[in-house]
């Protein structure tokens, strides 16, 4: 069994600081303090709720201030229960204790939940905010840190009993970890008196037949402890409750089977046995055992829960202060700690001190404003590490490193917590950094010197990675995401976040092997959700179907899951039952922004884009932070041909996420689709400031367009020298020595494009205009014809192609064959048609000509060309009048006619016509 593994199981810790005997305390003379923590429910999912720990911890309250504690001292005991139970919380208190604690006084510290042991050197008490897998990130009570404290109760002459049950059987139980827990607790001891509820290997018992809903082990604990132990003289010793507990516990778990006992409680030492730990009034102990007798259970009865005030203020009679005092307390809970200035906890503190009248309480306020500072700045830290999204925004770390920061000011650097606290609002600072790449180097400034106070702390290197993903330094964040696995391998986010890294990138394989470690860890609906979408992403719809029915198995609501199957589904055709998924999703949540988002994807794909921009509308007026909202806005205005309010819905993309590269070269590329290629540039151009993997083809391209030939050339060398074997690179490489008229060298780049994608028929169209002008006639007429065999419809190259046949092969049935080839295709283009009727013209069949002239004339009578066209025609066939018609209305179009245009053979029969020399004469006087 693998030494460092960790698992889970159940604590409940019952930890009693004892100053002087118990006897002491009866004279008045000494006080005593409890700390009592029950944790059954987590913040972090994937630790396995408990059953009873909470229950378990209110009742031993309950027991400590109804039997054992007097009066004056019952807000003295606190009591810190699931979401309350937090690690700086229940520090602050210790820290209090550390402070007050006297001679003769009796301190109690009772924990109820899972431990860890997963590090034999430092075993943990998990408390409710901790983090499976990276316990080293805040949430715990460390055992090393809290014998320390013992340590230093033990020097003030302090007795110390340790109480644990641990490793409950309804957890998944590591039989190597109880041994290392057990172990650690009883050999690392500070001078405490040691009562543990198993012997290793073993588990500890609950069920609802003791006590209703108990621990066995805490169960006869106390019920020992309540009299059943006394051995007649009224009193109740160490050494008589552990052999009450031993003999019960060890008959309860008896197994008739394998004939021992399953559970057997271990104790240390000896020679704190005659300690005594409570009276017996013999009224209770009857009626125990009455009932005991009957099978009933009437502890919780005979225990209520009590409460009181946080401190004593008997000592303060001063009403300014108490008004100040309580508004200080208002303020903490209101978790008003910096702002605002005069209404806060932090300036309330600050008057009180300068009073001079609050000496006795202002240790306890002093603490409680570090803790509550410092607990708000760790929850701050355990959201960032348990969430779903990538980054946080910067004011979101500023708030919590200017708390975490405030707590590290009031205390001493002496402190064994100091450091930890410090690597930590080092860690929020550098998440405040994030504004912009160029506060990057600070940012990991900021990290290293977090790892100085906190070494190997994997949750820095979970960060770096988040930032490099961010800014697009993927090599970067795979090593850092790694990184933080390697430290803390049972931490499930940097899995999920390598997992989503891989599959972002195309890498659905090893996103899968990261996605499956994840979902041993957490097999909750969310883990089952990604790995669908992993499917669904990489076109294995199939497979997504198969695993979102996965995490709706286990929560028929998960309202992502129930749309990640409807679109699963529309990608298999199945909409109709799609659309049953999407409803239930919005009878469950009819504002949750994401079920639109998947009803307009529906509709989108399903070409309905109204609709579909409605939706995606009412998702960013939901969520305005949903980028993915707005881009298919964009999406659908540009399907719509309404590029100014596409541009409109990038624009908002790049206000909530101003580094994602593929937005800014949708707006450049709308942008220059509009000739508009000075702006087009500016967006182009931007992610080459902060994203290494962006492709600058796109500026170049642009620089081609305006005619910067000697920029285009510098972005299209940095492109093939930075993203080699791109097809497009090349062809633009090849375009610029087309446009130097450097032909030759055009030649190589195209055909390296060519080489790359095969079916780019703009290659061969260029290639075929560039062997022309090297005069390679048959080589242009090769690539020409090639062009059409790939592309029918690529219009440019019928003109060219007839024109060579026309004019350097004189092949006319060749050429014609050209344009019947493209009216094939473009039936009533206007070009081809004209050039068609010319085709005609030039081989003398002037009536044909004049067919397809006329056909020009009726899909474009505005063109003066057509006319003029037919004006030729017409004198060819003698048709004087009506040539010369033709000429005044070409004239009245606009058409600009030279003499040169009017010394063509085809006027020579109409030239004499006097108003055929008027048109002439009128040319003259407009030059």
């Amino acid at each position: 069994m693998k030494q460092s593994v960790i698992r889970l199981f159940s604590v409940f810790f019952l930890f009693i600081v004892i100053a002087l005997q118990i006897r002491a305390q009866e004279s008045g003379t000494s006080s005593v303090y409890g700390i009592i923590v029950g944790v059954s429910k987590y913040s972090d999912p994937s630790f396995k709720p408990l059953n009873y720990a909470d229950d378990d911890a209110l009742w031993f309250y309950s027991f400590l201030k109804s039997q054992i504690v007097k009066p004056a001292d019952h807000s003295k005991i606190k009591l810190f229960r699931n979401d309350s139970a937090r690690a700086d919380l229940i520090w602050a208190e210790i820290f209090k204790i550390r402070k007050k604690a006297n001679p003769g006084d009796t301190v109690y510290f009772y924990f109820s939940g899972h431990g860890d042991a997963g590090n034999p050197e430092n075993i943990m008490l998990i408390s409710h905010n901790a983090i499976n897998g990276l316990l080293q990130a805040g949430g715990c009570i460390p055992m090393r840190d809290l014998k320390d404290e013992f340590k230093i109760l033990n020097a003030k002459k302090v007795k110390v009993i340790l109480i644990t049950d641990a490793c409950r059987a309804n957890e998944e139980a590591d039989e190597l970890n109880n041994l290392i827990f057990t172990n650690k607790i009883a050999n690392q001891s500070s001078g405490e008196f040691q009562f543990i509820s198993c012997s290793s290997d073993e588990k500890s018992y609950e069920d609802a037949r003791w006590g209703g809903g108990h621990g066995v082990f805490t169960f006869h604990l106390i019920e020992g402890w309540l009299g059943l132990a006394d051995k007649d003289d009224g009193e109740v010793s160490l050494g008589e409750l552990v052999t009450y507990v031993k003999e019960q516990v060890k008959k309860d778990t008896y197994d008739s089977k394998k004939k021992k006992s399953l559970q057997k409680p271990h104790h240390c030492c000896s020679d704190q046995e005659d300690w005594i730990v409570g009276k017996v009034d013999e009224e209770i102990k009857k009626k125990i055992l009455i009932q005991k007798e009957m099978g009933n259970n009437m502890y919780a009865a005979l225990m209520p829960n009590m409460r009181s005030k946080n401190a004593n203020l008997s000592s303060i009679s001063d009403t300014s202060i108490l008004r100040m005092y309580q508004k200080f307390y208002n303020a903490l809970d209101d978790k008003r700690f910096l702002y605002p200035d005069t209404n806060c906890a932090y300036t309330y503190y600050l008057r009180l001190k300068n009073s001079g009248k609050a000496e006795s309480i202002l240790s306890d306020v002093e603490i409680d404003l570090v803790a509550g500072m410092a607990n708000e700045a760790q929850s701050a830290i355990q959201d960032f590490l348990t969430s779903k999204d990538t980054l946080h925004s910067t004011s979101f770390f500023r708030n919590a490193a200017a708390l975490m920061n405030a707590s590290l000011g009031l205390m001493d650097t002496t402190d064994q917590l100091y450091k930890n606290m410090k690597a930590r609002a080092l860690f929020l600072e550098a998440g405040s950094l994030m504004d912009s790449q160029d506060k990057m180097v600070q940012a990991f400034y900021k990290l290293d010197s977090s790892l100085v106070f906190e070494p190997g702390a994997p949750y820095v290197f979970y960060m770096r990675a988040k930032i490099y993903e961010e800014f697009k330094y993927y090599k970067e964040a795979e090593e850092n995401y790694l990184k933080a696995i390697e430290l803390a391998p049972k931490w499930v986010n940097p899995l999920i976040g390598l997992a989503y890294f891989y599959n972002d990138n195309g890498k659905l394989d090893k996103s899968l092997q990261y996605y499956e470690e994840a979902l041993k860890i957490q097999p909750t609906p969310h883990t089952f959700n990604l790995i669908a979408y992993a499917y669904y992403s990489g076109g294995q719809y199939e497979k997504a179907i198969e695993t979102y029915q996965k995490a709706l198995d286990k929560d028929p609501n998960d309202i992502n899951a129930l749309n990640g199957m409807g679109a699963a589904l529309v990608k298999v055709n199945q909409q109709d039952s799609a659309i049953v998924y999407y409803l239930k999703a919005l009878s469950l949540d009819s504002f949750y922004y994401y079920t639109y988002a998947h009803i307009g994807a529906y509709y989108y794909e399903n070409s309905q884009y109204n609709r579909a921009e409605e939706c995606y509308d009412f998702a960013t007026q939901l969520n305005p932070s949903y980028k993915h909202g707005f881009y298919m806005l964009g999406e659908i205005c540009e399907l719509k041909k309404d590029p100014y309010n596409a541009v409109k819905n990038y624009l908002a993309c790049l206000q909530i996420d101003r580094y994602d590269s593929y937005v800014y070269y949708k707006i450049g590329s709308l942008l220059a689709a509009e000739k508009m290629y000075r702006e087009a540039l500016n967006y182009y151009i931007t992610p080459t400031y902060y994203d290494d993997y962006y492709n600058p083809v796109y500026v170049g391209e642009t620089y081609l367009e305006l005619g910067v030939l000697d920029s285009a050339y510098m972005w299209l060398k940095y492109s093939d020298d930075n993203f080699p074997d791109q097809y497009r690179t090349q062809s633009l490489i090849g375009l610029f020595w087309m446009k130097r008229e450097d032909y030759a060298s055009a030649l190589p780049a195209f055909h390296k494009s060519s080489e790359l994608k095969p079916d780019y028929e703009y290659n061969y169209f260029s290639l075929a205009i560039s062997h022309y002008y090297l005069t390679n006639i048959d080589s242009a007429i090769y690539y020409y014809e090639k062009t059409i065999t790939l592309n029918p419809s690529y219009l440019e190259v019928y003109p060219y192609l007839w024109s060579i046949y026309m004019y350097e092969k004189t092949d006319y049935p060749k050429a014609l064959g050209v344009l019947n080839r493209g009216l094939k295709e473009f039936p009533e283009n206007e070009n081809l048609l004209y050039y068609n009727a010319f085709h005609y013209l030039l081989t003398g069949e002037s009536e044909k000509a004049l067919v397809e002239a006329e056909k020009t004339i009726r899909l474009n009578p505005d063109n003066g060309r057509n006319y003029f066209g037919k004006a030729m025609i017409l004198a060819s066939l003698n048709r004087e009048n009506e040539s010369i018609e033709m000429l005044e209305k070409a004239i009245k179009t606009g058409l600009k006619i030279t003499h040169e245009d009017l010394e063509v053979e085809y006027f020579n029969s109409i030239r004499s016509d006097k108003r055929f020399k008027k048109l002439v004469n009128n040319l003259s006087k407009s030059k």
